[in-house]
């Protein structure tokens, strides 16, 4: 299970993946999924990003995500007209459970990921995907425009097709 959730999160089969260790401590596994719709917006840009270490709460931004009514041409993860924030309502856990200390409840994700596809008209389907994880998981992607992605080594650009992208973490 934990191979699974590592190559393919989206596996609807895989309810109780876990990191495997020698520790035998109690445990909860579960399972959260997040959906919506992203949106170009008047300057032709659109994004999702996705928070990989908000998986485990429902109080933190887990994926910020553009409507039609965006109009900038820049990731931005701080509140913006045009600009979704969401959390997964399904996790069990706030920000404020997780902690250091002996008593605290601890959380690791042990697979995540985003995966998109475009479902609009065949007339206005046209330009581009760029795919990418930033190289430093602590990084932000906020400020970033094309040009910053593309030049990542790990971003991957191709044309708008119907079928689906994704990044796993």
């Amino acid at each position: 299970m934990y191979l699974k959730a590592l190559t393919n999160p989206f596996d609807s089969s895989i309810s109780n993946a876990c990191v495997p260790d020698l520790y035998d401590l109690p445990t909860a596994k579960y399972r959260v999924v997040g959906r919506g719709s992203t949106f170009a917006g008047t300057q032709g840009v659109g994004f999702t990003v996705l928070n990989p270490y908000a998986g485990a709460v429902r109080d933190v931004t887990y994926i910020a995500n553009t409507t039609a009514a965006f109009a900038g041409t820049v990731i931005t993860t701080t509140p913006a007209t045009g600009v979704n924030f969401t959390v997964l309502s399904q996790s069990p856990y706030v920000f404020a459970d997780l902690g250091t200390g002996s008593g605290d409840v601890q959380a690791r994700v042990v697979g995540i990921g985003v995966r998109v596809r475009y479902t609009g008209t065949e007339l206005n389907r046209g330009g581009r995907i760029i795919i990418c994880r930033l190289p430093n998981m602590q990084q932000s992607s906020n400020g970033y425009d094309s040009n910053d992605l593309l030049a990542l080594r790990t971003a991957i650009t191709t044309s708008v097709i119907r079928g689906w992208y994704l990044v796993v973490f």
